[in-house]
C-alpha cells in the first residue's frame, strides 16, 4: 500500500477488559439466610485481570515505549480496562498484556472468553485477533479457551497467569476503503464460577471450540451453534456424552438437537462404536471426521431436518456417513466421503461410504463417495411403516449400490462406477451415459446427456428415451457442440423417440458432432404431421444408424450410412422412405429394407432439391437393398446437380411401379438425364 496516497480510513475500535463473576443458579448453593444461633459464612468467586504492556506498531514498525499513537496519527487509549483504538489504517497493529489473578476463597473453574460485540462484521472480519499467537476466528462469535481448576490455596497456574493478545488491521495489498468509518468492539473478559457450576458463553447461541473439552462442555450445554477450530483428537475426550444419553451405545461426541455444528476436525477414538453421533441437528458442515469407528458420522433426524455440507469423511471400519430413523429427512451437499475397504465387526450390509436404515429420507445432490465395499447400501429395515429412500441428484459413487428388503434408490442424477439401472432396488430417472472410465454417469434428459462436454459422448438407454428437436442449430434443443465430435447412442433394444418441437421444421441439429444409433427402435412425436419436413426424422448432421428399426420415414441433409436397418412408414399417403437433399454428401444403404406396402402410394427414395438453394450431386452407394412400394422407382432423382448411384445387390421385385428400372429420373428433370449417372443397374425418364 502507498501510505503517502492512502487516506486515513477512520476506523475504530472498543476492547472492553472485565472480570466477571457468575451468579443467578450458580450461587443457589449458598444461602443469605441465617437461623437463630447459626453463622454462616458464604464463599467468594473473585478473578482480577488489568491490561499491561501496551504495544503499538505500524507495518511491523514498533512505534516505541508509552507511544499510544499509529504512524498515520491514529490513537489507542487505555483508560481502566477498557482500550479504544481510533482512526486505524491498514497496516496498524495493537499488542498487549492481560494480567489475571484469582482471589476466590473456594475453589473454582476460571476460561478467557474473546468475544465480537460489534454491531456488524464490517470491520471486524478485516481484523486479525491472535490470543497466545494464536489467530482466532472470532466474527460474530466468540474463541472460549477451556476451563482451569482453581484451588484457592494454589491460584493460577504461572502459565496461566497472563496472555497475550494482538489485533492488526492488515495490508493486503489492495484498496482496502471498504473498512473506512467502521466500527469494531471486542470484548475480553475472564469468567470465574465455583468448580461444580457452569456459566453462559458472551453471544448466546455462537460458541467457538478448540479443544475436546471445550466441544464436550458446549455440546453438553446443548449450545445452538458451535464451530470447531483446528482439529480435536477424540482420544483425549475424558466423557463420550453418547454413554450417557444412549446407554448401550458408545460415541465420541454426542450432538442433539442443535442448530449448527461446522469447522475443524475430530479425530474419533478407535474404541468408539461412533465417531460424531447428530440427532436433531440441524446443519453439520466445513468439518473433517477421521476414525475408525463403526460409523464416523452418525445422523438421526427423527422429526428435524438434518442438511450435510462441505464434510469430509475418512471412514477406517463401517460406515462413513450412517443414517437411521431419518424421517426428518438428511440432505447431503459436496461432502467427501471414503470408507478405506474395512470390514465392519457391525453388519455387512454396514460397509459402505453410505449406510443407510430404519426408515430414513436420505437426498444426495453432489459429493463423492467411495469404497472398495459399498458405495452406498440400506438395510432393508423400516420404521414406524416407513421404508427407507435415497435420491440421488449428483455426485460420484464409487463401489457397489446394496438396497435391502423394500427400500429404494432414485436415481435422478450422478455417475457410477457401476451401472445403477442393473441393481435391483434402483430406479434411474434420466439417461445414463457410459464413460470411457467404465464408470455411468446419469443425466436428466436426452438432450443433457448429449450436451456433456467430452470429445466423444457414449449413451446407454436402459429404457425407452425422448429427445427433444426442433428446427436449427443452437437453439435449446440441439445436442452437441464445443469439443463434441461424435455421439454415440447404443439403443439396447429400447425406442429413442425424437420429440418434434417445431410446427414449420423439425432438424435433427448436433452442431457439428456426427450422430451414431446401434441397436435400437426409432420414431418420432410431436409435430410430425404434414410433408416429409415436418413428417420425417430429419437428420440435418452426419449420421450412423446400424441395426436399427425405424417406423418413420428418414431425410438427410448430410451423409449418413445406413446398416442393417429396416424403414416401415405407415403414413396415410405418398410418402418417401428416405429423402435426401442434394448437399454433396455420401449415403451409403448396407443390408436396408423399406417396406412402405402400408402407406397408401408409399414410395421408396428420393434426391430432391426442394428447399435447397444450390444443389450439389449425392453419391448414393447401395449394397443391398429391398424396396417394397407402390408409386414410383425405387430411387427416383430431381436434382439440376444430378446424382451419382453405385449398385450392389438390390431387390426391387416389390416396386410395383417398375421392378425393371431402380432408378427414375424425375419428369421435371429430364434436361439433367445424364448427369444421373447410375452403376450397377438401369435408369430410366419418368
Amino acid at each position: 500500500m502507498n501510505k503517502k496516497v492512502k487516506a486515513l480510513i477512520g476506523s475504530s475500535l472498543a476492547i472492553a477488559m472485565s472480570a466477571s463473576i457468575a451468579a443467578g443458579g450458580t450461587f443457589a448453593l449458598f444461602t443469605d439466610k441465617a437461623e437463630v444461633n447459626v453463622a454462616i459464612t458464604a464463599g467468594t468467586v473473585d478473578v482480577n485481570a488489568n491490561v499491561n504492556n501496551l504495544r503499538l506498531y505500524s507495518f511491523d514498525r514498533y512505534m516505541g515505549d508509552g507511544v499510544l499513537t499509529f504512524e498515520n496519527l491514529g490513537m489507542a487509549d487505555l483508560t481502566g480496562n477498557t482500550l479504544t483504538l481510533t482512526y486505524i489504517t491498514p497496516g496498524d497493529k495493537v499488542e498487549f498484556d492481560l494480567n489475571i489473578e484469582s482471589m476466590s476463597n473456594v475453589k473454582t473453574k476460571v476460561r478467557t472468553v474473546v468475544a465480537d460485540k460489534s454491531e456488524d462484521d464490517s470491520l471486524m472480519k478485516g481484523l486479525v485477533v491472535k490470543v497466545n499467537g494464536v489467530e482466532s476466528n472470532i466474527v460474530g462469535s466468540a474463541a472460549i479457551s477451556e476451563w482451569k481448576t482453581v484451588n484457592p490455596a494454589d491460584g493460577l497456574a504461572d502459565e496461566d497467569k497472563k496472555m497475550t493478545i494482538s489485533i492488526e488491521l492488515p495490508d493486503r495489498g489492495e484498496e482496502d476503503n471498504q473498512y473506512q468509518g467502521k466500527i469494531a468492539k471486542l470484548a475480553i473478559s475472564i469468567e470465574a464460577v465455583q468448580w461444580n457450576g457452569d456459566v453462559a458463553d458472551p453471544i448466546p447461541g455462537a460458541t467457538n471450540v478448540s479443544n475436546a473439552n471445550q466441544l464436550e462442555s458446549a455440546l453438553a450445554r446443548g449450545d445452538k451453534d458451535i464451530t470447531v477450530l483446528g482439529a480435536i483428537d477424540g482420544e483425549t475426550l475424558v466423557y463420550p456424552w453418547g454413554e450417557t444419553n444412549y446407554p448401550n451405545l458408545t460415541a465420541e461426541y454426542f450432538a442433539e438437537d442443535i442448530n449448527s455444528l461446522s469447522g475443524g476436525e475430530i479425530v474419533v477414538n478407535e474404541g468408539r462404536e461412533f465417531g460424531l453421533f447428530a440427532a436433531n441437528t440441524a446443519t453439520i458442515k466445513d468439518m473433517t471426521i477421521t476414525g475408525n469407528s463403526e460409523a464416523s458420522l452418525y445422523i438421526q433426524a427423527i422429526d428435524k431436518a438434518t442438511a450435510i455440507s462441505d464434510v469430509v469423511v475418512n471412514a477406517n471400519g463401517g460406515a462413513g456417513i450412517y443414517s437411521e430413523y431419518s424421517l426428518g429427512g438428511v440432505t447431503i451437499d459436496n461432502a467427501t466421503v471414503k470408507q478405506n475397504g474395512i470390514s465392519s465387526t457391525y453388519e455387512p450390509w454396514f460397509e459402505a461410504a453410505l449406510a443407510v436404515a430404519n426408515g430414513s429420507q436420505v437426498v444426495v445432490n453432489s459429493g463423492y463417495y467411495e469404497s472398495s465395499l459399498n458405495a452406498i447400501s440400506t438395510f432393508g429395515s423400516n420404521y414406524q411403516g416407513q421404508d427407507s429412500v435415497v435420491t440421488i441428484n449428483g455426485g460420484t459413487f464409487i463401489g457397489n449400490i446394496n438396497v435391502g428388503g423394500n427400500d429404494s434408490v432414485i436415481v435422478n442424477g450422478g455417475t457410477f462406477s457401476v451401472n445403477p439401472s442393473t441393481v435391483a432396488g434402483v430406479e434411474v430417472n434420466g439417461v445414463i451415459v457410459a464413460n470411457e472410465d467404465g464408470t455411468f454417469s446419469v443425466y436428466k434428459n436426452a438432450q443433457d446427456a448429449m450436451t456433456v462436454q467430452k470429445k466423444d459422448i457414449v449413451v446407454e438407454l436402459f429404457e425407452d428415451t425422448v429427445l427433444d428437436v426442433t428446427a436449427w442449430e443452437g437453439n435449446e434443443y440441439s445436442i452437441g457442440g464445443g469439443i463434441i465430435e461424435t455421439i454415440t447412442v447404443n439403443g439396447n433394444g429400447h425406442t429413442l423417440t425424437f420429440n418434434q418441437k417445431n410446427s414449420d421444421w423439425n432438424n435433427i441439429a448436433t452442431n457439428g458432432a456426427k450422430l451414431i444409433i446401434n441397436d435400437a427402435n426409432i420414431t418420432n412425436s410431436g409435430y410430425n404431421n404434414g410433408p416429409w419436413n415436418r413428417h420425417d426424422i430429419n437428420f440435418a448432421c452426419d449420421v450412423e444408424l446400424k441395426n436399427v428399426n425405424s417406423d418413420k420415414a428418414l431425410a438427410f441433409k448430410a451423409g449418413a450410412t445406413l446398416t442393417n436397418v429396416v424403414i416401415d412408414d405407415a403414413n396415410t399417403s405418398d410418402t418417401y422412405a428416405i429423402w435426401i437433399q442434394p448437399n454433396g454428401q455420401t449415403v451409403n444403404l448396407n443390408n436396408v429394407t423399406i417396406d412402405m406396402l402400408d402407406c397408401t402410394d408409399g414410395r421408396g427414395i428420393k434426391i430432391d432439391e426442394q428447399y435447397v438453394t444450390t444443389p450439389k450431386k449425392v453419391v448414393l452407394n447401395v449394397n443391398g437393398l429391398t424396396v417394397k412400394s407402390e408409386e414410383k422407382s425405387a430411387i427416383l432423382v430431381k436434382s439440376v446437380a444430378g446424382a451419382e448411384i453405385n449398385i450392389t445387390n438390390i431387390d426391387i421385385s416389390g416396386v410395383v411401379a417398375d421392378s425393371t428400372n431402380a432408378v427414375w429420373v424425375d419428369s421435371g428433370s429430364s434436361a439433367y438425364y445424364d448427369l444421373v449417372v447410375v452403376n450397377g443397374a438401369t435408369k430410366a425418364q419418368e
